[in-house]
């Protein structure tokens, strides 16, 4: 266990959690801390990406970050927000249907804890495990193959006939392996870069900067648990009742689907427990968590490049809210257009050649040979619209009776 990971961790996540105790807001501890992680991992996927494009990502130091931005936060809102109403804080609320959950987690920890220790490294969960030790030990996103770099003209045929699953020298560029792309610059330099998108191999590899790289994979159980709890939690919000909401968390608990991705670790359990946490979010319903629910968009959008098949769900809710006056959700659009218009070039720039295949490959039957060009066109134009009319509606507000709900 890396010591100094692990404080930095614990730091961030404490600092959360008091924070929400200082707001006094309907929670148990539970659900306290439940939601602080989950915020912490979202705040940390961001300050990695952020880090990783300007090529310079170290796990430590993206905890470091994190931790430290958390603290400046919290002791802002102790002597800003809150000074002198920190009283009488009730530690160890607690609720059965917390403890329930509880229990019902604890035991599900025997069938999801365990892992597949056989992974085909050439399949998307092999490509995203050595995607995350590669950056837990390079720190970015493209690397030469320095082996390569050392060797003769005539050794580099050998080594490139006998390693490099295929390359091009007219495009100059080829794959190393399934999922690993290769580049070649002007002076015949090879460097690779993975396929998927950075942000699920960066949580990887942030867990592994605490637990160690044979440990990485069992984020997975972190994610399942929370997910479970963030279940819980917001169908009691929307007034579904404890009974049917426990009904609910062993439906999805016990799903076969959900514990096989428990314990593969390619990026759908992640993705769930991003939709799951947006919606606590948006049942939250006030300006803070609104803005929390659209960057957790954001997070979706940098992790995997399939967001602009899920585009029409925004704008449909766009429609929804401009019909029912709901103002504060605008400040969920805005960030989430904003978000998803940021995905396209980041993910042109964190995997060229895996964008381009994908949008050449869902737009060819609607545009043919100019499937690239007109596919990122929609989607963009698309992204633009939503932003565009969020603001506008956003700046209305003035216009009707209702107001943002603040914390």
């Amino acid at each position: 266990m890396n010591l100094l990971a692990y404080i930095l961790c614990l730091t961030g996540i404490i600092s959360l959690v008091v924070i929400q105790l200082i707001k006094k807001e309907d929670k148990d501890f539970i659900e306290i801390l439940v939601s602080s992680m989950s915020l912490y991992l979202v705040i940390i996927s961001l300050v990695s990406v952020v880090f990783l494009l300007f090529r310079s990502y170290s796990s430590v130091i993206v905890l470091a970050v994190s931790s430290f931005l958390i603290i400046i936060y919290t002791i802002y809102y102790l002597f800003f927000e809150y000074k002198n109403k920190v009283k009488n804080i009730n530690l160890f609320k607690l609720s059965l249907g917390s403890l329930l959950v509880l229990g019902f987690v604890i035991t599900m920890i025997i069938f999801v804890g365990g892992r597949y220790e056989f992974i085909q490294l050439t399949g998307d969960a092999g490509v995203y495990s050595v995607s995350a030790m590669n950056l837990e030990k390079n720190g970015k996103l493209i690397s030469k193959l320095e082996v390569r770099e050392n060797l003769s003209d005539e050794l580099k045929k050998i080594y490139d006939k006998d390693n490099l699953l295929y390359f091009n020298p007219n495009t100059k560029n080829g794959s190393y392996l399934p999922g690993i792309y290769l580049e070649s610059n002007s002076e015949g330099e090879l460097s690779y870069y993975y396929q998927f998108y950075p942000v699920w191999p960066i949580m990887m590899s942030v867990f592994s900067s605490i637990f160690g790289q044979d440990n990485q994979h069992y984020i997975l159980v972190v994610f399942y648990v929370l997910l479970v709890f963030l279940l819980y939690y917001s169908l009691i919000k929307i007034g579904i009742s404890k009974l049917y909401s426990f009904m609910g968390v062993i439906l999805l608990g016990t799903s076969p689907l959900v514990i096989h991705f428990a314990k593969y670790p390619t990026s759908e359990l992640f993705l769930l427990f991003l939709v799951m946490y947006c919606f606590y979010a948006i049942t939250q319903n006030n300006y803070h968590n609104m803005i929390i629910a659209g960057l957790i968009i954001t997070v979706f959008s940098l992790t995997h490049i399939s967001t602009f098949m899920y585009l029409p769900i925004l704008l449909l809710g766009l429609v929804f809210i401009y019909q029912k006056r709901i103002h504060h959700y605008f400040i969920f659009l805005i960030t989430s257009f904003s978000g998803f218009l940021i995905s396209i070039p980041y993910g042109y720039y964190v995997s060229k050649r895996y964008f381009l295949d994908i949008y050449n490959m869902n737009f060819a039957r609607f545009y043919g040979e100019k499937s690239l060009q007109f596919g990122i066109l929609t989607v963009t134009f698309l992204g633009g619209v939503g932003l565009i009319f969020s603001l506008i509606g956003f700046f209305q507000k003035y216009n009707y009776k209702g107001e943002l709900n603040h914390d």
